[in-house]
């Protein structure tokens, strides 16, 4: 991805503050299917050197971007639909480093499944193919760990206002009794986003650096 490009994409994002519901709505014409059709219709505003920019949530060019690794990985579009099935998904995709997806899903009894891929290419640029995958059982320790930051996550704001050269997303998708979430953010640091992309990342039992 040229870095002019990313640039651009990057000042596209939200600001932080309360998560806003989010309202139906038609999407562009042409979509993945993977993402919510009202994240392309609902915008937040931010504030850039004093001027209040307003932005959709989630844009074409930022769908085609991320459902090709999520596709490259073997991914499929999370239930929108209230009560669906408990699912989180994080996706991670570095500017220059191979992008990792990591997905959870519980089952009826409690338990939590992890699916994790690992693709050859670069987030800012192709996916490339399946490099490596792990699959286990969570923990009762580590599942308790990841309740806890999932909830915390149903209360972040949908994009935040980082604008970056070069970087990486971080976004979570959570789906179950309470609908369908979206929290995208641009390298955090800290806070709720890093928090449980970090956890999830130890999950695998990976040794994936660089972090940012």
């Amino acid at each position: 991805m040229q870095r002019s490009v990313v640039l651009t994409i990057l000042m596209l994002g939200g600001c932080a503050g309360s998560n806003p519901p989010i309202e139906a709505g038609n999407p562009p014409s042409e979509t993945s299917g993977f993402f919510q059709p009202a994240l392309f219709q609902q915008t937040v505003d931010c504030d850039f050197s004093g001027r209040k920019v307003s932005n959709h949530i989630l844009d074409e060019f930022e769908d085609s971007w991320y459902s090709k690794h999520l596709r490259a990985a073997g991914e499929r579009p999370l239930s929108f639909a209230p009560g669906s099935r408990e699912t989180l998904r994080f996706t991670w995709l570095r500017s220059f480093h191979s992008p990792v997806i990591v997905r959870v899903e519980w089952a009826p009894t409690g338990a939590a499944t992890l699916t994790a891929t690992m693709l050859s290419g670069a987030g800012g640029y192709e996916p490339g193919e399946v490099s490596n995958t792990v699959s286990r059982t969570l923990t009762q320790v580590e599942t308790e760990r990841l309740l806890v930051l999932r909830q915390a996550i149903l209360r972040e704001p949908p994009v935040d206002c980082a604008i970056m050269l070069d970087g990486a997303r971080w976004i979570v998708e959570a789906a179950g009794a309470d609908g369908y979430h979206y929290v995208n953010a641009q390298s955090p640091q800290t806070g709720t986003v890093h928090d449980l992309g970090m956890a999830l990342l130890g999950f695998t039992g990976w040794a994936v650096e660089p972090i940012y």
